[in-house]
């Protein structure tokens, strides 16, 4: 292993997945941050001079447009952060000998009908905007940088930056008296804590030579409905919030019941055997990763002055 300390570029510094990585990373690698003050996606020719400029070993982009019904609205918009963006990134790393590392969703298999979890070999069929789009963006990195790795992830969640599904239902409990929460979608909660903790050990197998390229789902193992996600952490830190909706009022919905503009899939359950395989390590459940961030939260919380 080279004992040089090798130089991280983190696209997206900023954003829930982006500042969590940088944190995490910062205590092995030296980590530079490029926030959407610093790059634009909508101008990503302009990344060859951070590559020349910094010289990384690796680029990881963290930056998408992530809101599904926004991409409904601006569908250009998103394609082109989503797709072009990561096109044009991936072929400068590829023509200066960077490592790729790129960030894409569950959302890709929103047509499918498949009902146990889908392999990084199934066939992607997304049904709404954001997915083609992310879709479209692994089609065009691994055509301009073979070498390149994408990492699917799901239901990403955070205690603390973000806008996300975990921070939502906890400001809605304390200002509602009840919530509707849908109890048919079928997905794997993924907390910022769980992805940065896996990537770092996953890092450490790349300086030390092993080759990786291709896709591979970074999820815990489970699957579970957002009622069922809500509960569980709404009944686990009740007793530390002052919660205006109490556990008899909150309502398992259908996905129907639940107006968007995009369609959202009924069952993107993804299967992360290849990557904890490249780890040789078992994969925790996803109640286990999410009992970690909620310890995490109320210890914020307690600590915290009234």
């Amino acid at each position: 292993m080279n004992s040089k300390i090798a130089t991280i570029l983190i696209i997206g510094s900023r954003g829930q997945l982006g500042s969590f990585l940088c944190q995490t990373f910062r205590k092995k690698y030296h980590v530079i941050g490029l926030s959407r003050q610093d790059f634009d996606l909508m101008d990503s020719e302009k990344f060859e001079y951070y590559i020349e400029h910094f010289c990384p070993t690796y680029v990881l982009n963290c930056a998408a447009l992530v809101n599904v019904d926004e991409a409904e609205k601006f569908p250009d918009i998103s394609y082109i952060i989503n797709a072009q963006a990561p096109k044009i990134i991936a072929k400068i790393c590829n023509k200066h000998s960077v490592k790729f590392i790129h960030f894409s969703t569950d959302y890709v298999f929103g047509n499918n009908l498949k009902k146990y979890p889908y392999t990084e070999d199934d066939d992607p069929m997304p049904s709404c905007v954001y997915g083609k789009s992310k879709r479209d963006g692994e089609l065009e990195v691994l055509k301009e940088n073979s070498s390149s790795i994408i990492f699917r992830l799901s239901w990403v969640f955070s205690n603390k930056d973000g806008h996300n599904f975990f921070k939502k239902i906890i400001l809605l409990a304390r200002n509602k008296s009840v919530l509707n929460i849908v109890n048919d979608q079928l997905g794997t909660p993924t907390s910022v804590n769980f992805i940065s903790k896996y990537l770092l050990i996953f890092f450490e197998k790349l300086d030390c030579g092993e080759k990786f390229s291709g896709i591979f789902h970074l999820v815990p193992s489970g699957e579970t409905t957002w009622y069922f996600f809500a509960l569980r952490f709404l009944n686990k830190i009740r007793k530390y919030e002052n919660f205006l909706c109490n556990s008899e009022n909150i309502y398992p919905i259908k996905l129907k019941e639940f107006k968007t503009l995009a369609n959202r899939p009924q069952y993107s359950v993804l299967s992360n055997t290849k990557f904890f395989t490249a780890l040789n390590m078992r994969s925790p459940s996803w109640e286990t990763e999410l009992d970690i961030v909620i310890d995490d939260y109320l210890d914020i919380l307690i600590r915290s002055p009234s």
